[in-house]
């Protein structure tokens, strides 16, 4: 695992050598939030679009809230990370994830609550779980490759007509 999938908390001491005088210290080692504002454009990949300021990395756990005041979503068309992505649910225009090209690895679960939507007609979604929580939540496949490695939930409506299905893990598990 990266450091950033650890989320512990570190207590370091140290004892200088000769004059026997101790520093301490403690630093956390979390996965770090970062939120979709798409300010700029729909871009994944653009740093303005999420607060803070930075592309998700693989240590990272990604919120797309509802309503955002810019209405755009983000698009994926090449290589993206996150440890998690959770798409949330809320009042006014629902989330909505765009996959056309590249690649979107996700260590964690990707998470899709009340309205949210995944819309994929090409590249590679892979991720570790999938769990669909409101039966209003929808992910749509004309194209692509959707992998899974571990658990799937759904209580919303995967459509799958084009693309393909992979299940990557020795122990899928299915629910709901």
């Amino acid at each position: 695992p990266s450091l950033g999938d650890l989320d512990v908390t570190f207590f370091v001491t140290a004892t200088g050598s000769v004059s026997g005088l101790q520093a301490f210290t403690t630093f956390d080692a979390r996965a770090k939030g970062i939120t979709w504002v798409g300010a700029l454009s729909t871009d994944w990949n653009t740093t303005g679009n999420w607060n803070p300021a930075a592309v998700p990395g693989s240590g990272d756990d990604v919120t797309i809230p509802a309503n955002v005041p810019s209405a755009r979503y983000p698009v994926v068309n090449s290589t993206a990370f996150a440890k998690s992505i959770t798409l949330e649910a809320g009042g006014g225009l629902a989330p909505t994830l765009t996959m056309t090209g590249g690649t979107l690895s996700v260590s964690g679960a990707l998470e899709l609550n009340g309205g949210a939507r995944v819309i994929q007609s090409g590249g590679v979604i892979d991720v570790t779980d999938f769990d669909s929580k409101a039966a209003s939540s929808t992910f749509t496949q004309s194209g692509g490759t959707f992998r899974l490695h571990q658990n799937f939930a759904n209580l919303g409506v995967f459509d799958a007509t084009g693309g393909a299905i992979v299940f990557a893990g020795e122990n899928c598990d299915f629910s709901r």
